[in-house]
């Protein structure tokens, strides 16, 4: 069987175990293929039990330490490995580097550079082996239950079914003449334009074609800068503007200081005002103070012996701000019902269990998922933290349903050293390479009342000085666009203004430093 591998060893050259060892081989020799193969192989892929293990080994490994390959990184891991699984153990209670993986790296360097045949051959011998366990004897249709009523189209289906699916799980490498139809190509995009959902902020949808399917947007800011308060704007908005489910997951929110910020803001939220028509402001601190009158003047409080029932009906009949507020919820209740999901991490926040939780809201109907925040599990080494941001963006990007990635991550502490104009990726804590899994980046940061005098506000008609006054309590934020695979807006710096008591949002154009 013409295989296209070349090993310059002969013995067993074209057997499926060798074949197998060698391509595993050249994977460790050269850790970047681990991460490439790894995704396109499966454990079926493989047929003696050691090679299996070696490959779940290195996928697991690839997925926790990148392709920054040692000896003490090996054993340990190997270690951790053989602790969660009893398989492991087929490798003994030696030295796992010297007498596996150094078996391993002999074969890649005795057959390198051959590794792309040594994955097409692996994948033709895979191939044979799942079209012998087809079955597609006349003698197995025949014997199929109900075969008297199954017609001669019914049997072809049946066939025709089997080979697509074989034709899926064999495909090796996929590519595509770009300069045909081009003609079609541009009238397809006129007819269906590649837009995704409308957010709350014009330089998003402008710039950016909104939120599109399976892309992975990543927002960044200093610590206690509104993160969190800017992505339950932002999810709130997409529930009412487009109906779509979102899901909100948290390593540092709990569920009470999720309920705080989401309750102001569905109360203030613009795109809910033009719903329902009543004209509502209200802040945080009223919230949480509880800060409502009755008829008599004081503070509405519970009576001595006064059920909660009892005493929130003559709330509502005794305040009418109460009451409005109160219609207001159940208006959002009503209307956008199992449509705002919370999950809270912060007991385990793995990748592993990450991907569980995403997998489950998907099964109830959430479309946008948003993960505040990035970070490496139990860990503030940058290896993990870039870990977790690949397999978040694996998770939304490589999906097949149409869904949508946002996390936050953290700015350096030095950023507020820095002026807007000079946000780049090195004021990425700790792990810049997490740039590299997200489809879009922006960062944003406030601007000290101090060095208002340094910048002027361009909103489309002529650029303008700031007036402080219009901030003695909000805040004047930056947005800059770090990374755009749309193209459009990189590197400008738009304006919003800010009310995080209110948990409010508006642009106002965008920022130019005075010449």
């Amino acid at each position: 069987m013409e295989t296209n591998v070349k090993p310059k060893e002969n013995e067993n050259a074209y057997s499926d175990g060798y074949m197998e060892s060698c391509l595993l081989g050249t994977m460790v020799l050269n850790p970047k293929l681990m991460g490439i193969y790894c995704e396109k192989l499966e454990l079926d892929d493989f047929t003696s039990d050691s090679n299996k293990l070696i490959f779940h080994f290195l996928k697991e490994y690839s997925i926790w330490h990148g392709n920054d390959i040692t000896e003490s990184k090996i054993n340990s891991f190997f270690l951790e490995m053989k602790r969660k699984s009893p398989v492991y153990s087929i490798f003994g209670e030696r030295d796992f580097y010297s007498t596996t993986i150094k078996y391993y790296l002999s074969l890649g360097t005795l057959n390198a550079p051959w590794d792309n045949n040594f994955y097409l051959g692996v994948k033709k011998l895979s191939l044979l082996r799942k079209i012998s366990r087809l079955d597609l004897s006349p003698e197995s249709i025949k014997n199929t239950e109900g075969f008297e009523d199954l017609s001669s189209s019914d049997i072809l289906n049946k066939l025709l079914c089997k080979l697509q699916s074989l034709e899926k799980e064999a495909e090796t490498e996929k590519s595509e003449l770009l300069s045909e139809d081009l003609g079609a190509k541009l009238m397809s995009l006129l007819y269906n334009p590649p837009v995704g959902l409308n957010t709350p902020f014009s330089f998003i949808n402008e710039n950016m074609q909104g939120l599109c399917d399976n892309t992975v947007t990543f927002l960044g800011g200093l610590s206690n800068s509104g993160k969190s308060r800017l992505l339950v704007y932002l999810l709130t908005h997409l529930v009412v503007d487009s109906g779509v489910k979102v899901c909100l997951i948290s390593n540092e929110m709990s569920k009470e200081d999720f309920y705080r910020i989401f309750l102001t803001t569905v109360l203030n939220l613009p795109a809910l005002i033009k719903r329902h028509g009543v004209k509502a402001s209200v802040t945080q601190k009223k919230l949480i103070k509880g800060d409502f009158t009755g008829k008599d003047g004081a503070l509405l409080r519970p009576r001595e012996n006064e059920d909660e029932h009892s005493f929130t009906l003559r709330a509502l009949n005794e305040n009418k701000e109460l009451s409005t507020l109160y219609d207001i919820l159940v208006f959002f209740r009503d209307y956008y019902e199992d449509c705002f999901y919370f999950v809270n991490l912060s007991s385990d926040y793995s990748p592993e269990k990450l991907s569980a939780v995403i997998k489950n809201m998907k099964q109830k109907g959430c479309r946008v998922f948003a993960y505040d925040t990035l970070k490496g599990y139990k860990s503030s080494e940058w290896q993990d933290l870039t870990q977790t941001a690949t397999a978040f963006s694996e998770l939304i990007k490589g999906d097949s349903d149409k869904i949508i990635g946002i996390a936050t991550f953290q700015l350096t502490d030095a950023t507020q050293l820095y002026s807007p104009e000079d946000l780049s990726s090195m004021n990425i804590a700790t792990a810049k390479h997490i740039m590299h899994v997200c489809d879009n980046m922006l960062m944003f940061m406030r601007i000290k009342r101090e060095d208002f005098g340094g910048y002027e506000i361009d909103n489309g008609v002529k650029p303008k000085n700031i007036d402080s006054s219009n901030y003695t309590d909000k805040s004047l934020v930056a947005v800059k666009i770090i990374k755009n695979r749309s193209g459009g807006g990189k590197d400008t710096i738009y304006a919003l203004t800010a009310d995080y008591n209110s948990n409010t949002w508006a642009e106002n154009g965008i920022i130019l430093p005075k010449r």
